[in-house]
């Protein structure tokens, strides 16, 4: 199965920003249980603005238990930057988590269990 693929957006930030989170992201979902997280590049997000491919961590779920630790790790993370944005793809998924609400990203999780679980199978 594909793994979860995680880029980082935001119309605020600027490409160094963006590449400082996605380490720090990194960082947390390797201390994660039953995560493997490798860096790679993918093509950027349709609406960013002239940059043509953005860092991207590929997470593969080793077990069962790995989408419920990864969901807690991107929701802590929109939590401290609600001027990001997560896009996660999964295949032919892709979806964009956003942490500028609770509400909103509260909503959006069950979307992201899915596509995680769904990696499983």
């Amino acid at each position: 199965m594909s793994p979860v693929v995680l880029q980082i957006d935001s119309q605020e930030a600027d490409l160094a920003e963006m590449d400082e989170a996605l380490r720090v992201l990194s960082n947390e979902l390797l201390c994660a249980p039953d995560l493997d997280v490798e860096h790679r590049t993918e093509p950027a997000p349709p609406n960013t603005k002239g940059i043509g491919a953005l860092a991207a961590l590929a997470i593969h779920l080793l077990d069962s238990k790995a989408a419920a630790s990864a969901i807690t790790v991107l929701g802590d993370f929109l939590t401290r930057h609600k001027h990001m944005k997560l896009v996660v793809k999964q295949g032919d998924k892709v979806f964009e988590l956003s942490g500028a609400s609770p509400k909103e990203l509260a909503a959006l999780l069950p979307q992201l269990a899915a596509v995680m679980n769904a990696q499983q199978a």
